[in-house]
């Protein structure tokens, strides 16, 4: 069995298809779509990426780098098809190992295979807007995500957070960004001990600034019949008025290992 490195760009919407002799092991993606690209592999739904978690590079434009599914990486066997549904390219980085003959699959990898499709790395989004000409009331909260699972699911957000904005601005104490598990706050909401929530400009990603937002230290769990809400509290102290014809809205986008309890 040898291993060798792979840094390939693939073409969305094409099949792939290692020969019997190989197998691919996907440990990083990256991609210049932005629309959701969905992850297949033997035909089984493993995962979305977009450009907004996982670009194509990084670089001083853009700060973030390929996503790592560390673990959770993915698995293609011989013989069996890998397809990243969508547009773009998509950057995959990792290993292929050729067999020789006699050899089978190491058994790590075949486990980890065998559970991708109910486990993986993924993102979610959800957005707001106001409407055309629409001010933002000071102290006026709207909701931005709001994600309920079912029984048999399990998604721990532990990965990047990022919210993208038009008409707000960029300055930080403008908008608090407040997270609620079951309608409990995960972070402060008590505007005389601190700031409420998190700023906002926490959570952007600008041009020039080395840093991001990201929930490794402080993971969020969200159990089957459970629900996770993503608010946004203008505390600048006046309305955010959006120039004229245009309107106020904002995106927010969360990666995070998601689990299908299966039989």
């Amino acid at each position: 069995m040898e291993t060798y490195p792979i840094d390939w760009f693939l073409t969305a919407g094409t099949e792939y298809t290692p020969k019997s002799w190989q197998v691919l092991v996907i440990k990083k993606l990256g991609t210049d779509a932005s629309s959701k690209v969905d992850i297949y592999i033997d035909k089984k739904y493993c995962g979305s990426i977009i450009d907004k978690v996982a670009p194509l590079y990084q670089d001083t434009t853009n700060i973030l780098p390929l996503l790592d599914l560390g673990e959770l990486f993915l698995v293609v066997p011989g013989d069996k098809s890998l397809k990243f549904e969508g547009s773009g390219t998509v950057r995959v980085v990792g290993e292929l190992i050729t067999l020789s003959p006699g050899e089978t699959i190491p058994a790590d990898l075949l486990a980890r295979f065998r559970e991708q499709s109910n486990r993986f790395v993924t993102y979610e989004t959800g957005s707001v807007s106001l409407g055309t000409d629409v001010a933002w009331g000071a102290g006026s909260v709207i909701t931005i995500y709001e994600k309920q699972l079912r029984k048999s699911e399990k998604f721990i957000f532990d990965g990047l957070v990022r919210v993208d904005q038009a008409n707000v601005g960029t300055s930080p104490g403008l908008v608090a960004i407040q997270f609620y598990l079951d309608d409990e706050p995960k972070f402060n909401t008590e505007d005389k001990t601190g700031p409420e929530g998190i700023d906002m400009k926490a959570f952007l990603i600008d041009s020039g600034r080395l840093e991001y937002f990201t929930l490794a230290k402080w993971p969020i769990e969200l159990l089957g019949d459970h629900k996770l809400t993503i608010k946004a509290k203008n505390i600048s102290g006046g309305a955010i008025t959006p120039p004229s014809g245009s309107s106020i809205s904002l995106t927010v986008y969360l990666v995070g290992k998601y689990t299908k309890f299966v039989g």
